[in-house]
C-alpha cells in the first residue's frame, strides 16, 4: 500500500481538513482502502472480502416512487445487501504500527503525525482496551 494526502470529508459534506489514505499496489493487498479520519481520530481499512447483511432501505413502486404507508410516511422494507468487511484501528501507536508495516512509504509516516489530532500517551487504561474494532 502506498500513503497520499488527501482531504477529509465530514458527514455533513463539508471538508474537516487534510488527512491520508492508503491505496493498494497490487491484486494481492487484502485491503481495498484505507482512511484516516480526523473527526473519529482512527484509521478505517476496507478489505476485499464480501458479507451479506441485512439493511432498512425505502420500499419504492414499479414506476420509482415511495410507497407511504397509511400514516403518509415513506414503507421500509428490509434486504440482505452484500458489502465489504470492515476495521477501525483508534490507537496511535497500532496504527503507526500498521502503516509502517504495510506501507512502502510507511518510513515517512512522520510526515503524517500532524494530521493525527491530538495523540494521547499510552497509559494502563488504553494498553488494555482493544485497539482493532471488527465492525461487520
Amino acid at each position: 500500500m502506498i500513503l497520499v494526502n488527501t482531504n477529509d470529508i465530514a458527514q455533513d459534506g463539508r471538508v474537516a481538513g487534510k488527512t491520508f489514505r492508503l491505496l493498494p499496489l497490487d491484486t494481492t493487498c487484502p485491503y481495498q482502502l484505507g482512511h484516516y479520519s480526523v473527526e473519529a481520530g482512527s484509521l478505517l481499512l476496507i478489505t476485499k472480502e464480501k458479507k451479506s447483511e441485512p439493511h432498512t432501505i425505502p420500499s419504492i413502486t414499479d414506476t420509482g416512487e415511495y410507497k407511504k404507508t397509511k400514516t403518509g410516511q415513506h414503507a421500509v422494507e428490509r434486504r440482505m445487501i452484500e458489502d465489504f468487511t470492515e476495521f477501525g484501528i483508534s490507537d496511535p501507536a497500532s496504527i503507526k504500527f500498521f502503516i509502517e508495516e504495510t506501507c512502502i512509504n510507511g518510513d515517512k509516516y512522520e510526515l503524517y503525525i500532524p494530521l493525527i489530532a491530538k495523540v494521547e500517551p499510552m497509559t494502563k487504561a488504553t494498553m488494555e482496551s482493544p485497539s482493532l474494532i471488527l465492525k461487520g
